[in-house]
């Protein structure tokens, strides 16, 4: 019977041993769960602190005016040095009309040439008062019947932030 004794209090001792180690794990697992969740907040707390951020900085830009001139099919498409010469007169139009608004007049910032396409993008000089009159400008680039130049057969403008 003694035998029987020994073993039940090393099973009693054993038992208990791993019921400690078993409370042991669960609370540094539920500690280590508490961890995460504080910084999977404070990383999205992060993420939407950084987007306000960069809604705020993308609403102090000044926005742009996108022309999109649609070549006929027969035209080739141009390369960018001349593309850009082509476009000279359609800018200085533009930067005047801007500066008719009130405006400082517009610069040239990105040109893109596609098969088919040509894109330009003009950014108002001054910002002060830009959105409304690069909106100004847009509307009536796409309202006003205009000449357009030859090999072009349609012609858009929109206003992009920037």
């Amino acid at each position: 019977m003694e035998v029987y004794a020994v073993i039940t209090i090393e099973y009693l001792t054993c038992l208990g041993f791993v019921l400690v180690m078993l409370r042991t794990v669960r609370r540094d697992r539920a500690a280590c769960e508490a961890r995460l969740r504080e910084a999977d907040a404070a990383a999205r707390r992060d993420v939407v602190e950084a987007r306000a951020e960069l809604s705020r900085l993308r609403a102090s830009l000044p926005p742009e005016l996108v022309l999109k001139l649609e070549l006929s099919d027969d035209e080739p498409a141009p390369d960018l040095p001349a593309a850009f010469e082509h476009a000279k007169p359609l800018v200085f139009s533009l930067s005047a009309q801007e500066q008719s608004l009130g405006g400082g007049g517009l610069v040239l910032t990105a040109a893109k040439v596609e098969f088919g396409s040509v894109r330009l993008t003009l950014s108002p000089v001054d910002r002060v008062g830009a959105a409304e009159r690069v909106r100004q400008l847009a509307e009536a680039w796409n309202a006003n019947a205009r000449q357009l130049p030859p090999g072009v057969i349609s012609a858009w403008a929109a206003v992009v932030a920037a």
